[in-house]
């Protein structure tokens, strides 16, 4: 609709105040092309799964300058924070990309909010996890995006429920 903020624009201008102001945390945000595309009806799947590689990059290059200003990191913890569709950016970046010359405890906690990955077989991948050993994955059963988008795709996702969308249950990551 005109005059709507693409999702980025939204982030920057209500969440990341509040983490930085509120929280006190330092910011480090990573935008996807056409995360917004589709409106709030759509579900570009094919667009964050593209763009697992970028998240590769990125994470490499945090990486590189977490060592040479390891004492900015001094008494701080790192969380690399997915949101909904960005779990599914993350998912193809641990499948596809993540390489063994990432730090075994990169961050010192993952956490998937609302993940728009599939609940079903979702230990596939978030079990091969290697940059973080503190692990969470939160649940919104209230998600009305994540519903539509888990009726869509034909899938449950895994940030809606911790069952499958006809409501079997499913086995959990281990990690």
């Amino acid at each position: 609709a005109a005059g709507k903020l693409p999702e980025a624009h939204k982030s920057l201008r209500t969440v990341m105040p509040y983490l930085e102001k509120d929280i006190n945390a330092k910011v480090l945000m990573f935008y996807w092309p056409d995360a917004g595309k589709g409106g709030a009806d759509g579900f570009p799947e094919d667009e964050a799964r593209a763009a697992g590689h970028a998240l590769g990059l990125a994470i490499s290059k945090f990486q590189q300058y977490k060592k040479a200003h390891f004492d900015k990191f001094l008494n701080r913890k790192t969380v690399l924070l997915s949101h909904s569709m960005g779990s599914l950016v993350f998912e193809e970046f641990v499948k596809k990309y993540q390489t063994p010359s990432l730090d075994k405890e990169l961050f010192d906690t993952l956490l998937l909010s609302s993940s728009a990955s599939a609940t079903k077989d979702h230990a596939e991948w978030l079990e091969k996890v290697k940059i973080s050993n503190g692990i969470y994955v939160t649940v919104n059963e209230n998600d009305f995006v994540l519903t539509a988008a888990g009726m869509k795709e034909n899938k449950g996702c895994l940030g809606k429920k911790l069952e499958t969308l006809i409501g079997s249950k499913v086995t959990l990551a281990s990690n």
